[in-house]
C-alpha cells in the first residue's frame, strides 16, 4: 500500500472518527447500512440519478436530468402540452438537418416571462412562456431553436462549465435566504425579486461571445437548410436588446432604500444585463455580415406568421397564457411599487382559475410573507410541493419549517424527497444533519459527504449542525 493511499485512509477514518463524536446516544441505527447506501450514492450530480424519472406532463426520458437541474436552479415548467409539442415540431425540422449523435434534444416551456431561452447537458430547451409571446413568427422561433441546438451540436455545455453552474447555487442561494431573513414575516419582495433574478443569472448564464457568436453561425445554417427564412435571426436579436433594455429599467427602478445586501444584487445584475445588451447590439451586427459573406443568395421564403399564433390560441393553451400573463403582471408590478401587495395577491389568485401551477403559487409564497400571511404562505407552499413539478427551493422550506415546528419525521421526508429527485444537493446537507441527530441517527454518511464537498464553509455549517 503506497503513501498515497495510506494517506487516503487516514482522512477517511478521521471523518469517521470525526462523525462519530458528534453522536447523541442511543440507539443510532445500522451505521453499516447506513455507510453502504451512503457509498452506493456517493457524490451523484445535481440533477438526479437517473433518467428513468420523467413524469407525466411531458418530461423526455433523455433529459430528465435536465428538467431536475432546471427545478434545482429554482425554476418551474408551464403544463401546456398542445404548445410544446408545436414546439418541439418545429425543433424537429431543425434537427432533421443538424446531424447530432447521441444527443436528443427535447424543448420544454417555462411559465415565466424572462425573454430567452437556455440549453442543458443532455439536450433540454428551456424557452419561457414570454418569449414566445413575444415572438412575431413561427421563423423567429425557428432561429431561437436554431441557436440552442447549435449549442448543443458545438459541445458547449463541457464537464466544468455543467460544475461551475450547479457550483453557484450555494453561494447565491445563501443570498436568497439572507434576502428572507430566518424570520418569514421579515421577508422583503422586492429585496426577493432581486436575490432570484441574481441567483437565476449565476445559475443559468450566458455564453461567451464566441460561444454565442459560433451558435449564431451554425444556427443560421441549420434555419435555412430546414427552410426558415433567415431574416427571423436578425429580428430575433433584436427583441434579445429590447428585453434586456426592459430588464435594466426594472432594475434601475429599484429604490435606493434596499438594504446593502439588496444593493450588491441589483448592482450584479445591473452588470450583467449591462453585457448582455452589448453582446446583443454586437451580435446583430456579426450576423448581419455572416448573412452577406454566407448567405448572399440564400433562398427568403416567406414567414410563417399564422403558426405560432394558431399554437397560441388553443383554447386549454389560450387559457393558461391569459392567467400565467396576468400573474406575471401582477408580479412585475408589486416589485416596481406600483400596486399595493393585498391587490397584487388578489390577481395572482385570479390566475389559478386556470388550474393549479407552483409557479403561481412560489409568487404567491413571497408575496404572502411580505405581508405577514404565514398561514396563508405555507399553504401555497404546500400546494407548489403537491403539484410534483415545484422548484428545489419548495422542498428545502418545507424541511426548515417542519424543523421550526419541531416535525422532524415530516422534514426528513421533504428531505429524502429533495434528494431523490435533485441528486443529493449539498445546500440540504446541513439540514439534514440538524434533523438526523434529532432521529438519533448515524450521523457519519452525511458528514462525510459534507466533508467531501471541500467547502469550508459548508463543513462548518455540517459541523455546527452536528453540535447542536
Amino acid at each position: 500500500m503506497n503513501a498515497r493511499m495510506i494517506s487516503r485512509w487516514l482522512v477517511l477514518l478521521s471523518a469517521l472518527a470525526w462523525a462519530g463524536q458528534s453522536l447523541a446516544g442511543g440507539k443510532q441505527g445500522d451505521p453499516f447500512g447506513e455507510l453502504k447506501n451512503f457509498f452506493s450514492t456517493f457524490a451523484p450530480a445535481a440533477g438526479g440519478h437517473s433518467a428513468d424519472k420523467a413524469k407525466a406532463h411531458g418530461e423526455a426520458a433523455e433529459t430528465s436530468e435536465d428538467v431536475h437541474l432546471w427545478r434545482y436552479g429554482d425554476r418551474t415548467l408551464a403544463d401546456m402540452p398542445e404548445l410544446e409539442a408545436y414546439v418541439n415540431t418545429v425543433a424537429g425540422r431543425i434537427l432533421a438537418v443538424a446531424g447530432l449523435k447521441g444527443a436528443s434534444p427535447h424543448v420544454y416551456v417555462a411559465p415565466d416571462h424572462e425573454f430567452g431561452a437556455f440549453t442543458l447537458p443532455k439536450g433540454g430547451i428551456f424557452v419561457s412562456l414570454g418569449t414566445l409571446l413575444a415572438l412575431d413568427n413561427e421563423d423567429e422561433l425557428a432561429a431561437l431553436l436554431g441557436h440552442e441546438i447549435a449549442h448543443v451540436k458545438l459541445g458547449h455545455h463541457e464537464k466544468d462549465t455543467l460544475q461551475q453552474l450547479t457550483g453557484t447555487l450555494l453561494k447565491f442561494g445563501g443570498l436568497y435566504l439572507q434576502s428572507r431573513g430566518t424570520d418569514w414575516a421579515a421577508r422583503d419582495y422586492r429585496k426577493v425579486s432581486m436575490a432570484s433574478w441574481a441567483a437565476q443569472k449565476a445559475l443559468f448564464p450566458a455564453w461567451s461571445r464566441e460561444q454565442e457568436d459560433a451558435a449564431d453561425a451554425l444556427g443560421t445554417d441549420l434555419m435555412i437548410a430546414a427552410g426558415y427564412n433567415a431574416s427571423a435571426v436578425i429580428s430575433l436579436l433584436k427583441k434579445v436588446r429590447l428585453a434586456t433594455e426592459a430588464r435594466q429599467q426594472v432594475v434601475a427602478a429599484q429604490p435606493a432604500s434596499l438594504d446593502q445586501l439588496g444593493q450588491v444584487l441589483a448592482s450584479s445584475l445591473e452588470k450583467e444585463l449591462s453585457r448582455e445588451h452589448a453582446t446583443a447590439v454586437e451580435r446583430q451586427k456579426a450576423v448581419r455580415q455572416y448573412l452577406k459573406e454566407k448567405h448572399r443568395k440564400r433562398p427568403r421564403p416567406p414567414l410563417a406568421k399564422s403558426a405560432l399564433k394558431q399554437a397560441l390560441a388553443q383554447p386549454d393553451t389560450a387559457k393558461r397564457v391569459a392567467a400565467l400573463h396576468e400573474a406575471h403582471e401582477a408580479a412585475m408590478a408589486l416589485a416596481l411599487g406600483k400596486v399595493a401587495p393585498e391587490q397584487a395577491l388578489g390577481e395572482l389568485k385570479k390566475a389559478l382559475a386556470a388550474g393549479e401551477d407552483p409557479y403561481v403559487r412560489m409568487l404567491m409564497f413571497n408575496l404572502q410573507l411580505s405581508i405577514k400571511d404565514d398561514k396563508g404562505a405555507l399553504e401555497s407552499l404546500n400546494r407548489a410541493h403537491a403539484s410534483g413539478r415545484a422548484p428545489f427551493s419548495t422542498y428545502r422550506v418545507l424541511a426548515e419549517q417542519a424543523v421550526v415546528q419541531g416535525d422532524y419525521q415530516a422534514a426528513d421526508r421533504y428531505i429524502k424527497e429533495a434528494n431523490g429527485i435533485f441528486g443529493f444537493p449539498k445546500e440540504l446537507l446541513p439540514l439534514g444533519i440538524h434533523v438526523n441527530k434529532r432521529l438519533r441517527r448515524f450521523l457519519a454518511p452525511l458528514q462525510l459527504r459534507c466533508l467531501a464537498t471541500g467547502d469550508q464553509g459548508l463543513i462548518a455549517r455540517c459541523n455546527q449542525a452536528a453540535q447542536s
